[in-house]
């Protein structure tokens, strides 16, 4: 039920999500778990000054970080709300909070990211050495009525009430993509797949209990980073080689070897698949001049095995992805056809009445010359006439036919431009 196609492609970086959907005509996103709104400002610069950002942050603590970093950008709207999968009341509970000693952090006092909603089941474990609150709760299905062009779900591990408390709105209105936190719960994938979602991995953020890097790559993650999170502890971006078991159970293992792991999740709408695929496209062909990541999708795509589990959706929907960009490429070369066909019916038609007569006549004078000798001169200069005459004519359309020429060039340059050289993009003042 898991693509691991983004992460392999050479334009892949941390949060390549971000590049992503400053592609799409984004009117309405929505971040869930904004924290301090460094994500929040980065949706909103993937965007136009007419995008609305509504930025969901229950815990007070980081609201001044929030103003601070959204503070010149329009249409963003902070709700100090938990999202969840129904309105009210809820006990939200703060574990740690950034003390300024925090390496990279020394600025950002009283901020947490490590808020979440208390469960009830495991409610007192949770709350121990933790700050306790009531919180007001809403269900997006409540406030949205609308089509909503990105979500992104980052709650600590309440990311499947969130889900659930936007059913109406995925089912009514569509939902193109979510970015959601992820560590291993299957009632997400169920969900997703349930509601014909295509689900792509991208890297992992691992804290090791021992710190030991050569445990976390033993089990299939490579390309280790280090990272200091704001409760003051180390972890690694890595990516992973998926592994012939079923996924979540993996995941499983893997806390109880090293220590907590979760990547974020890339779930792309059945209805927008297409459409994500040629922005994927266009992102490779900005960062490939030669192209070269495109054939990458294409062969990626084409040939891939998908891991374990593998999902008759999923798979059915990773074919259509070579087919999406097959689709932009063929557009290209008809539209060149059709204007080159255009093109020389054009000219043709200008030789179609008497420049063909002239053209007749010019033949008949040549034969004419070679069996006359006595009128050989006239026909002679009757032809040269008609030649010229011919000549002319066709030198008073080349202003015309380069005019034609230069359009069947632009038509060879890719027919979906870059959206980041078409739209005013927001600046970070």
């Amino acid at each position: 039920m898991i693509n691991d196609l983004l992460f392999k492609l050479l334009c892949f970086k941390h949060d390549v999500i971000y590049d992503l959907i400053s592609y799409q005509d984004l009117k309405l996103c929505v971040d869930v778990g904004a924290a301090a709104g460094v994500i929040t400002k980065k949706i909103k610069q993937a965007g136009t000054n007419e995008t609305k950002v509504l930025a969901f942050e229950p815990f007070e603590g980081n609201h001044q970080y929030f103003l601070k970093n959204t503070a010149t950008l329009k249409n963003v709207e902070l709700i100090p709300k938990a999202v969840s999968v129904q309105s009210g009341t809820a006990k939200f509970q703060v574990p740690s909070v950034v003390a300024g000693t925090e390496r990279g952090w020394e600025e950002m006092i009283g901020y947490s990211s490590a808020g979440s909603l208390v469960n009830d089941k495991a409610g007192a474990a949770q709350a121990s050495a933790s700050r306790e609150f009531l919180v007001d709760t809403v269900a997006i299905d409540d406030i949205v009525h609308e089509h909503i062009d990105f979500l992104k779900v980052d709650v600590q591990g309440g990311e499947l009430e969130v889900l659930k408390g936007c059913e109406r709105v995925i089912c009514d209105h569509g939902i193109d993509v979510m970015y959601v936190e992820f560590s291993g719960d299957e009632r997400i994938l169920e969900f997703l797949h349930a509601h014909h979602y295509s689900v792509f991995d991208t890297d992992y953020l691992i804290m090791a209990r021992n710190d030991d890097p050569s445990l976390i790559q033993s089990s299939g993650f490579y390309d280790l980073n280090e990272v200091n999170l704001s409760n003051g502890h180390k972890a690694y971006h890595a990516k992973l080689r998926l592994v012939d078991q079923e996924y979540c159970s993996f995941l499983r293992d893997c806390r109880k070897s090293f220590g907590y792991v979760f990547t974020d999740l890339i779930c792309v709408s059945d209805r927008f698949l297409d459409q994500f695929v040629v922005n994927l496209g266009d992102l490779l062909c900005e960062t490939s001049a030669e192209g070269e990541n495109k054939q990458v999708v294409l062969s990626m795509t084409t040939n891939r095995k998908l891991s374990a589990p593998v999902n008759k959706h999923i798979a059915t929907s990773s074919l259509s992805l070579p087919m999406a960009l097959s689709s932009q490429q063929n557009q290209t070369k008809l539209g060149t056809v059709e204007l080159a066909t255009d093109l020389l019916k054009r000219i043709g038609s200008y030789y179609s009445r008497w420049p063909i007569i002239l053209a007749i006549l010019a033949i008949f004078l040549n034969l004419a010359m070679l069996v006359s000798n006595s009128y050989r001169w006239f026909f002679a200069c009757s032809t040269t006439v008609v030649l010229l005459l011919l000549i002319g004519h066709a030198a008073s359309k080349a202003d015309y036919v380069l005019a034609e020429v230069e359009q069947i060039k632009k038509s060879l340059q890719p027919m979906n431009t870059s959206k980041k050289s078409k739209r005013k993009k927001i600046g970070s003042t």
